[in-house]
């Protein structure tokens, strides 16, 4: 191997183990941001230890039943915003509710959604690599934003 390439190598994994560092401290620095916000409101959540999301209910359903899947179609209505920001989406005031594929939603969204039953109203925290990450979502979401979901579940329709 020439010694040009080899160095060329060289950098660029000293490159992408540096960014796979900085990407890891954010992701701790956003849990932890996320966390401290929870327990001094005295909110009493879930953390998913795993994925890294947050839920907390507003509203607990009458009955354990019609728990979404990732094949689920939700009838819901939601508000998205920044995380203590702006709001960029709400559909609490629309006549209809949302009808929203799962499978189509971003990854922290599908997993906190999974949690709910029909009934349930609920707040997802999502960290940014949950959300939409370091590229965010033009022209409303800046990349590296925490996001959370307001949720209210009215129906779920599974497909087979």
């Amino acid at each position: 191997m020439n010694k040009i390439l080899a160095i060329t190598l060289l950098i660029s994994s000293l490159l992408f183990a540096a960014c796979e560092k900085a990407s890891e401290e954010r992701w701790i620095n956003e849990r932890n941001e996320i966390r401290s916000f929870l327990e001094q409101a005295g909110i009493d959540y879930y953390e998913d230890p795993e994925a890294g999301y947050f839920l907390y209910f507003l509203q607990e359903p009458d009955t354990l039943k019609d728990q979404p899947d990732i094949s689920s179609t939700l009838e819901l209505r939601y508000k998205g915003q920044i995380w203590q920001g702006a709001t960029f989406y709400n559909s609490f005031d629309s006549s209809a509710a949302d009808m929203l594929p799962l499978s189509g939603t971003i990854p922290g969204f599908q997993l906190a959604s999974q949690k709910m039953y029909v009934g349930s109203q609920a707040v997802f925290i999502l960290p940014s690599r949950l959300a939409y990450g370091e590229q965010g979502l033009a022209p409303d979401i800046p990349g590296h934003s925490i996001l959370s979901f307001e949720l209210s579940l009215e129906e779920v329709h599974v497909h087979f």
